[in-house]
């Protein structure tokens, strides 16, 4: 058992002991007798400590000193005497009087409350509160210069009260039989009945005392020490027993800490963090666990105080001094240094009693800082030990402890690839307790190794987070923040495959694991899906790619995939293991190339062109035909290699000896030359004199027209649908398209068409070509339907002048009522047109005349309107339309420029 307390041998007294109070190293004895005397214990030189008398008063009162309380700071003593309280100096011989409350005659018992405020000057003053039970009611007194005031009504009673205990706003009261709880915020005074104070047939003294820094009354019942909250809040509601003796938090429901002894106490004193229990002849010392961390709250028995009727603070509520008393001798309990306490207290794995003597102890604060930490670490570790997994991790995350200490504590677990350096963390076996507690490390299995893994998941992927957050140069847990993620993902790609492989995927993407030990673990639980992500995330693409290529378990579309994410700067890469995909699937291969995605969209695409040029051929016009349709390219050299690609498809199957007897490629010949009709009509992006070059003379006139109507030969064009192609109406849609474009020579184009119609040609336009039967007699029909249906766009007087002289002007009659009616009609927008541009003219000189006969006068007393300053003779300047005049530097800082005249 621990020991917090030693027991001086007792003094003898020799008067009747009746009341006693203590301060300092001070102890106040009230006699039977009504004598007053006052010891000092002293610590010898063999470290004993004497019991030295300062003052010994025998005249103090007639009758006995029933109770006594010192305040310190005042030097004032309240005593209970002859049934009435009276205040005397402590500071002074023979403790002569200050004030006699008369007011109080018939009192029993009184309790105190004493509060500390500090003003805006930080000056500390003391608010001293009496409360006086005098018969069956309470009084209430302030004290001020010397004397007690009243400052509240009286509460009257329902009994005479035996002991009466007062903090803040909250009084509670003993009775005979029962407790009870009064509120005195305001003037309603509530009344809160609490329980009896027994619940068998054999009665005890009432028994109330103030503990943990004034936050819980302690309430005897039978054998329990019940604690009730002095929260204003908590009286808010009905506070009630539970099942286990004790009150219930009415928000949380929890319940408040109860003590219990082995037998009723008598007396109950606070020496933090102590309570110490007075019993039949002994004293039990137990500690308030608030925290649920200690298992038994029974610390030390202090035997051998025969007939002890009084147990105080020596030190008014500051840890270190007891004193017990009886009827005729005195005893001094003094604590064990704390460092000592602490030392026994890590033994016995008592964390959170050291940890409370640590926080009360005069060590430096940062001494007190790194015994904190190490106690706490301690705790962590034993809770570890008890296989409390998750509570451990909790107090490792709150500690900043170094993660690879905590992943030390599982067997094969941290990256043999990060290794610790012993200058970078705290030693695990910093200290002997620690040392012993390492080797309590349990061997981790089956369903405590699960249990173990799962909680420091959490643990890790919390710490995870907080080294993320950290920017910079920082370090985090002392050591670079990207070594430190390193070591958790990998730790963690191990406890996701030990416990739940569904969260792998995830974590490799985070792209934190060690590769050579992420690589190792994967393959060693053939995860290479998984691999091929970590590859990925690392930027091992042609491992991942060669993996996709080996490997059985992955289709073709997965390297599609892979492939299509890559980007432009791994086009080597793409186009190396794009190959085998193309070669074993072309169609869906070429989605590599073709996919509307951002990276595919963006490869360098006279790249991928020439690698399909080279390498698969046969999907050149595929790729062609999307980034020009559906990417809308628009650089002439994917249009100019489209058109080569067509032609060279028509030349092949052309060539081809099955062409009559296969009907599949006549349609496939014919489908091709449709798409390059089209495609030379759309484009406008191709170079034209380029592919003309290209052409042949004897073939593909079609496509040979179009390209030089795209170069403005339109009598070449002419030439080919008529001479050629024999196709009238396919040149009088030319002559259309022409006209409307606007292009050059668009208004002689029908004119062109109408000769190559009336005089037949006697040599074909090019060598070794065939003239059209058709051309070969003058179509007069064919132009007189042109004359009539375009008559608005020929020039009447060019087209008389070719027309033979023997078409009668019958004939000719319509079309040169249109043509002349539109010449004249044209004629008079012309002049109208003329005279409006005349009339503007004449507008624009009128108005250039009113500006410029405006003036203005600059003198010398004329200033600039933003900078105030006058204009020198070179001043360059502006005037704005309200007249303002501005330097010409002014005005690109303060003024629009669309505001100057």
């Amino acid at each position: 058992m621990h020991k917090a307390y030693t027991l001086h041998p007792p003094s003898k007294i020799s008067v009747q002991i009746e009341s006693i109070a203590g301060y300092k190293n001070n102890v106040i004895l009230g006699t039977r007798q009504g004598h007053l005397l006052q010891y000092c214990f002293q610590e010898s030189a063999d470290g004993k400590m004497e019991l030295q008398l300062l003052q010994y008063d025998k005249n103090f009162s007639k009758k006995p000193i029933l109770q006594l309380q010192v305040i310190e700071d005042l030097n004032l003593l309240f005593s209970l005497s002859d049934n009435i309280i009276s205040i005397n100096d402590i500071s002074r011989h023979n403790f002569p009087l200050i004030h006699l409350a008369t007011k109080t005659k018939g009192a029993n018992t009184f309790s105190m409350d004493i509060q500390k405020t500090q003003s805006l000057t930080d000056q500390v003053s003391l608010v001293v509160r009496l409360c006086v039970a005098v018969k069956r009611k309470l009084q209430f007194y302030y004290w001020k210069r010397n004397e007690l005031l009243e400052f509240a009504a009286d509460i009257e009673l329902s009994d005479v009260p035996k002991v009466v205990a007062w903090t803040g706003n909250q009084i509670c009261i003993g009775y005979k039989t029962e407790y009870i709880l009064y509120d005195i915020s305001d003037d309603k005074r509530k009344k809160h009945d609490l329980f009896p104070t027994t619940s068998s047939s054999r009665s005890i003294d009432p028994c109330v005392s103030l503990i943990d820094s004034e936050k819980f009354f302690a309430v005897v019942k039978d054998e329990h020490l019940i604690t009730i909250p002095t929260s204003d809040e908590a009286k808010n509601n009905s506070l009630k027993l539970d099942s286990k003796a004790s009150i219930l938090d009415p928000k949380s429901n929890k319940a408040y800490p109860t003590i219990t002894w082995s037998e009723p106490p008598l007396l109950v004193v606070w020496d933090p963090p102590y309570l110490l229990g007075l019993l039949t002849d002994i004293v039990e010392v137990r500690v308030l666990d608030t925290s649920g961390l200690e298992k038994d709250n029974l610390i030390q028995t202090i035997p051998e105080l025969q007939k002890a009727r009084f147990l105080i603070n020596g030190r008014n509520n500051q840890q270190g001094l007891i004193f017990a008393a009886s009827t005729s001798h005195l005893w001094c309990i003094e604590s064990i240094d704390i460092a000592t306490q602490r030392q026994h207290l890590l033994q016995d794995k008592k964390w959170f009693l050291a940890l409370q003597l640590t926080s009360m102890s005069d060590e430096s604060e940062e001494d007190k800082q790194s015994m904190t930490h190490e106690i706490q670490t301690l705790y962590a570790y034993d809770l570890f030990i008890n296989k409390q997994f998750r509570e451990a991790m909790l107090e490792f995350s709150k500690l900043k402890t170094d993660p690879t200490n905590v992943i030390k504590l599982f067997p094969d677990l941290l990256p043999s690839c990060e290794p610790v350096p012993a200058n970078l963390s705290r030693s695990m076996s910093s200290s002997m307790a620690e040392t012993e507690l390492m080797r309590e490390l349990p061997k981790l299995a089956d369903k405590d190794l699960e249990n173990g893994l799962l909680a420091l998941i959490d643990y890790l992927v919390e710490i995870r987070s907080q080294v993320g957050k950290i920017q910079g140069n920082a370090k985090a847990f002392g050591r670079n923040p990207k070594v430190l993620l390193s070591i958790i993902d990998t730790t963690l790609l191990k406890t996701y495959l030990e416990t739940n492989d569904s969260f792998v995927s995830s974590l490799i993407r985070l792209n934190n694991c060690h590769l050579e030990e992420s690589e190792k673990i994967l393959k060693s639980y053939k995860k290479f899906g998984e691999l091929i992500i970590l590859y990925q995330t690392k930027g091992q693409h042609r491992r991942a790619l060669t993996l996709l290529k080996a490997s059985s378990n992955f289709g073709y579309e997965r390297t599609i995939q892979y492939l299509q994410h890559l980007g432009a700067e791994h086009k080597k890469l793409i186009f190396e293991f794009a190959d085998w995909v193309i070669q074993e699937h072309p169609q869906d291969g070429l989605k590599i190339f073709t996919e509307d995605i951002q990276e595919v969209e963006n490869l360098p695409r006279a790249d991928v062109l020439d690698f399909l040029l080279k390498s698969h051929k046969n999907l050149v016009v595929p790729y062609l035909e999307h980034i020009i349709n559906v990417w809308d390219e628009v650089k002439p050299l994917f249009h100019n290699i489209l058109i080569q690609q067509y032609k060279e498809q028509i030349f092949n199957l052309q060539t081809d000896p099955d062409l009559e007897k296969v009907y599949q490629k006549k349609l496939e010949l014919q489908e091709i030359r449709e798409k390059l009709v089209n495609f030379l009509k759309t484009s406008n992006n191709y170079a034209a004199e380029k592919v003309l070059v290209e052409f042949p003379f004897n073939d593909l006139f079609e496509e040979r027209a179009i390209v030089l109507g795209k170069l403005n030969k339109h009598e070449k064009v002419l030439a080919i649908y008529i001479q050629i192609l024999g196709d009238v109406e396919k040149a009088i849609e030319y002559c259309d398209q022409v006209f409307m474009s606007a292009s050059v020579n668009h208004n002689d184009v029908y004119i062109i068409l109408i000769r190559l119609l009336l005089n037949p040609p006697t040599v074909p336009p090019y060598n070794e070509v065939k003239l059209h039967e058709k051309c070969l007699q003058p179509d007069i029909e064919a132009v007189l339907d042109i004359l009539e249906k375009n008559a608005k766009k020929i020039n009447p007087h060019s087209v008389l002048t070719i027309l033979p002289d023997n078409i009668p002007i019958k004939r000719l009659k319509r079309f040169l009522e249109v043509a002349l009616h539109s010449q004249l009609e044209q004629k008079r927008k012309l002049q109208i047109l003329k005279g409006l541009y005349y009339a503007e003219n004449l507008q624009c000189k009128e108005q250039n005349m009113i500006c410029e006969s405006r003036s203005f006068l600059i003198t010398e007393l004329t200033l600039c309107a933003v900078c105030k300053r006058k204009f020198s003779n070179q001043s360059a300047f502006v005037r704005l339309a309200n007249g303002d005049l501005i330097h010409i530097n002014c005005q690109n800082k303060e003024f629009d420029a669309t505001k100057i005249i």
